[in-house]
């Protein structure tokens, strides 16, 4: 099982350590799942500092037609990443982003939350996709 991190929601990751004195954020996954891989393809930026409640994070799945398949927090604590040791995180990918200078690189650790008698996050192997290589180069 991995996660697999699309382009397209690197640059927004990238983009949004651009803001300097930025205090964290947290959102959602939104992609799909094959086989066991999680397919990160963009991400929501939740207004706020704490996750949704279960009524707006089933209504946010409806509305993002059932592409909720995990959770992102950029610079959480403690009691935000607990906050998503519970039944309707079961089964979805989690990020922990660390953007390490404004406009710079980041870091991101993956997992999945997991239940066997007590809910954990299990690490998981993170993924890039390659960036493109540039049109007209030469062999």
């Amino acid at each position: 099982m991995d996660v697999y991190l699309a382009r397209e929601a690197e640059k927004s990751i990238e983009a949004w350590g651009m803001f300097p004195g930025r205090k964290g954020a947290v959102g959602l996954l939104l992609g799909h799942t094959r086989g066991k891989r999680f397919f990160v393809e963009r991400l929501f930026v939740a207004p706020g500092r704490s996750w949704p409640s279960l009524d707006d994070f089933y209504a946010l799945d409806r509305l993002f037609e059932g592409r909720v398949i995990g959770f992102f927090g950029i610079l959480p604590d403690h009691k935000t990443k607990r906050g998503l040791l519970a039944p309707f995180a079961v089964g979805k990918a989690y990020l922990e982003i660390k953007v390490l200078r404004t406009g710079g690189p980041f870091a991101a650790s993956a997992s999945v939350v997991d239940f066997d008698g007590r809910f954990r996050f299990v690490r998981l192997p993170l993924r890039k996709e390659r960036a493109a290589r540039p049109a007209g180069r030469g062999r």
